[in-house]
């Protein structure tokens, strides 16, 4: 009996893993580790490829939208003797807003450094105002304090003579341009220069009669036509393929003050 239980403990430590089943299995978790990380890596490729598509196409949408906005407001409570839009260039253009519609005829020839105007919140936020004068002149005022929106009062720095027919509006001046060298579209803000999009390979601006043709007269200015061309940030592909993948935006529509 004991002969019996000996000779099956001997055939049962036979059973095992051997050195060469050993390499064996390490060679095939190895061909199946490599297949799994190229599997890895060629699905984060496609992902960040598809994320640098998207983000060229959101860019480019997002552009072209604010451009949109900005344009369409041209000759918002402005004067009408006020040149609202300069197209010096198709890709330098330059515009002149009053986004909070701070707008005030004079009703009567008064002096003082204090008057009351139908909408004194319109000039929260601003420190001087244009002056139109009746003859054509101009010239700019400064504010002093935070207007009285309960009374409808604005403050000047100094007394001013303000005659019937007078105008005070506010003003700002954005400067929109592309710069080539460095594929960056420029956003100038009363002197202070800003980038609003990068990667963008082509911009330009056209204005149009009502009969769509170009013109860079502001009287005759109907529509406005954009366009924005932008790449993505590095190049997509592999080797000597990879390249920078492109997507425009356009846009045509009429100026809102202008119609």
């Amino acid at each position: 009996m004991f002969q019996k239980i000996s000779d099956r403990t001997k055939a049962t430590q036979h059973h095992g893993f051997t050195l060469v089943g050993m390499l064996i299995a390490l060679v095939i978790s190895a061909f199946v580790l490599a297949g799994v990380t190229r599997l890895f890596q060629s699905s984060l490729s496609s992902y960040s490829k598809q994320e640098q598509l998207m983000e060229m196409r959101r860019t480019a949408q997002i552009t072209i939208d604010k451009l949109t906005d900005m344009f369409m407001q041209a000759g918002a409570d402005l004067p009408d003797t006020i040149e609202c839009i300069d197209a010096s260039g198709s890709d330098d253009v330059t515009l002149h807003l009053n986004l909070r519609g701070a707008y005030q005829k004079i009703r009567q020839t008064a002096t003082n450094s204090q008057f009351q105007i139908d909408n004194a919140r319109a000039f929260i936020g601003l420190e001087k105002v244009n002056l139109l004068r009746t003859d054509g002149t101009e010239s700019q005022l400064m504010l002093a304090g935070l207007p009285d929106t309960l009374n409808d009062v604005i403050t000047f720095a100094s007394t001013v003579t303000l005659d019937s027919g007078d105008i005070i509006y506010g003003k700002n001046t954005y400067r929109y341009w592309h710069d080539p060298s460095n594929d960056k579209l420029h956003v100038v803000v009363d002197g202070n220069d800003a980038v609003l999009a990068q990667n963008v390979t082509d911009f330009s601006v056209t204005f149009l009669t009502l009969d769509e043709l170009e013109t860079t007269n502001w009287d005759d200015m109907k529509i406005c036509s954009l366009y924005v061309a932008i790449e993505t940030a590095v190049p997509l592909g592999k080797g000597a393929s990879a390249k920078h993948r492109t997507h425009d935006e356009s846009k045509k529509f009429f100026l809102r003050n202008k119609v």
